[in-house]
């Protein structure tokens, strides 16, 4: 396995976990979200869940399209 997952590695995976775990509790205490109505605390995380992932899913394509064009100096695609 040596070490990567999905094309990164392990670390910079627990990174990114770390980081939307600190931003969700950074979210729920700072801004009182667990004063809020349960509906709304929903519609605030799961927004944000789903656009943390979508961040996350775009940067892993675009970088390693990036990657390939320094490395190969040209990509040639047939879209």
């Amino acid at each position: 396995m040596n070490g990567h997952f999905i094309g990164m590695k392990m670390l910079n995976w627990i990174f990114i976990l770390l980081t939307i775990v600190k931003a969700y509790y950074i979210t729920w205490d700072f801004m009182h979200m667990r004063d809020e109505t349960a509906s709304l605390r929903r519609m605030v995380v799961w927004t944000s869940v789903f656009l943390i992932c979508y961040l996350i899913f775009i940067l892993l394509q675009e970088g390693g399209y990036v990657g390939n064009v320094f490395t190969n100096s040209y990509l040639k695609h047939d879209f």
